[in-house]
């Protein structure tokens, strides 16, 4: 099925878009049908073949949401607008308001799916809960605390013990030592 897209194209940071007509399941960056014009989205200029894009439009062509909207826009088309984006949060509440699933009673799958979650995620918390907790040491400030108390700190490694040398004590060093 053909479609008429925006195919975006220009620097970094500066987008600019071509109108183009291809089919739906191909690629926007690949070999197109025809260019139909092309659009700024930051200066909102648009340089569009009007007749060529109401031929295509007779031919078959769909228009995506956002080039729909654009061509209102542009009064090059007549209709309302329609959405464009679908957000997770949009498309779920969107999902019942329009009756697709209150026909046959049944909830959509996608509105099941977080109840679920929300669902699970209570159990889990639940279970932490319950679980014992860790013996901890009291909490006393530290002002109160008794300076030799290990309480609140962390061990020390111990090291070896040092050997005394005989340079520690000069009285020493002359006793051990004969004299000549």
């Amino acid at each position: 099925m053909l479609a008429i897209r925006l195919a975006r194209f220009g620097k970094k940071k500066q987008p600019n878009y071509r109108l183009i007509v291809l089919d739906k399941a191909k690629d926007n960056f690949g070999p197109y049908l025809e260019n139909l014009g092309t659009y700024n989205s930051k200066t909102k200029i648009a340089d569009l073949k009007k007749d060529r894009i109401l031929s295509w439009i007779k031919k078959g062509a769909k228009l995506t949401p956002t080039v729909n909207n654009l061509l209102i826009d542009q009064n090059i088309i007549s209709g309302k607008k329609v959405r464009a984006s679908g957000g997770k949060k949009s498309a779920q509440s969107a999902a019942p308001a329009s009756g697709k699933g209150s026909a046959s009673g049944e909830k959509s799958a996608p509105a099941e799916k977080p109840e679920e979650k929300k669902l699970a995620d209570a159990a889990a918390k639940a279970e932490t809960a319950k679980a014992p907790a860790k013996e901890s040491e009291p909490k006393v400030p530290m002002q109160d605390r008794d300076p030799d108390s290990n309480v609140g700190k962390t061990p020390k490694k111990e090291t070896p013990a040092e050997k005394p040398t005989a340079e520690t004590n000069p009285a020493e060093k002359s006793a051990e030592q004969p004299k000549k």
